[in-house]
C-alpha cells in the first residue's frame, strides 16, 4: 500500500499540505473509464475545485506528450475513494485515515528527545558552517593590502615571507608546511588534500627539469596556496600562533 499510493508534501491553496497523485488512486482501483474523463467527472459531480481541492501539473511520459495529471489534497482523495463504492475504495480510505492519525498523534519522550536531538545538532552544524565562514570573511587589512587584485597562486616560501611583513607571524617555509601537515591540509608528501582543492583554497602546479645526471625529463607537483586560500589561512594562523 506504502508504494501503491505515495503521499507527498504539496503548495496546494497557499499552504503545504498531504497530497496524492489521484492516477494513482485511479490504477488502485482498477477504475475502467478513461483517467482525465473519470476525474473531470468526479469533480463536476461533487463539486472539488482546482487550487483548493486539486491542482492540475503536466508529467512527462515516456517518449510521448506530456500526461496531465492532478494532485488532491488528502480530504480529496478519501472522498474519492469513498464514492469508488468499492471494496479496494474502502480499504485506501482506511489507510488514509490511519496515516492521519499518526501524523496527528503527540510525540512520545523518546520521540520527543530524538527530535530535539537533532535539532541540536542542526543547530550544531549550522554554527560550526557560519564560523568557519566567519574564520574566511573576517578582515585582515594588512595582508588584504599586500594581495589586493591578485589571483595568483603562490608557494610556501611566498607565503610564509608574506605572513612576516605583514602579519608578523615568523613561521619559515617548512615549520610553515609542517603545521599545514599537522592541520590536515596537507598530506604527509605535502599534497593538498581534495577538499582544500575542491574549496579552491589550494592548489597543484605542474613543472619539469632535466636531471643532469641521466638526462632524464623529470616532472612533479608543487603545492600553491590560491588568492582565496591565503585569506583563509592567514585568518586561521592568527588565530592559533603566537607571535
Amino acid at each position: 500500500m506504502n508504494d501503491l499510493i505515495k503521499i507527498e508534501q504539496t503548495q496546494i491553496n497557499g499552504a503545504e499540505v498531504n497530497s496524492v497523485n489521484s492516477r494513482h488512486i485511479y490504477e488502485y482501483l482498477e477504475i475502467d473509464t478513461a483517467y482525465t474523463t473519470w476525474f473531470n467527472r468526479t469533480v463536476d459531480k461533487y463539486g472539488f475545485e482546482e487550487n483548493m481541492d486539486f491542482i492540475p501539473i503536466l508529467k512527462e511520459s515516456n517518449g510521448g506528450r506530456p500526461e496531465k495529471i492532478f494532485i488532491v489534497t488528502m480530504d480529496m482523495a478519501k472522498e474519492l475513494c469513498m464514492v469508488s463504492n468499492t471494496e479496494k475504495g474502502k480499504e485506501v480510505r482506511k489507510y488514509f485515515i490511519q496515516i492521519e492519525k499518526q501524523a496527528n498523534k503527540p510525540l512520545s519522550l523518546e520521540d520527543l528527545l530524538q527530535a530535539n536531538m537533532k535539532m541540536i545538532s542542526d543547530l550544531q552544524n549550522k554554527v560550526v558552517t557560519l564560523e568557519d565562514k566567519v574564520t574566511q570573511d573576517k578582515p585582515k587589512v594588512a595582508f588584504a593590502d599586500a594581495i589586493t587584485g591578485t589571483t595568483s597562486h603562490i608557494d610556501f616560501e611566498t607565503f610564509a615571507k608574506a605572513l612576516y611583513d605583514t602579519e608578523g607571524i615568523k613561521m619559515g617555509r617548512n615549520k610553515l608546511m609542517a603545521w599545514f601537515r599537522n592541520n590536515k591540509y596537507l598530506t604527509s608528501k605535502n599534497k593538498p588534500y581534495q577538499v582544500m582543492l575542491d574549496r579552491g583554497l589550494m592548489s597543484l602546479k605542474e613543472g619539469s627539469y632535466v636531471n643532469q645526471a641521466t638526462q632524464e625529463l623529470v616532472t612533479y607537483t608543487q603545492p600553491r596556496i590560491t588568492g582565496k586560500g591565503q585569506m583563509y589561512f592567514t585568518n586561521k594562523l592568527l588565530d592559533e600562533v603566537t607571535i
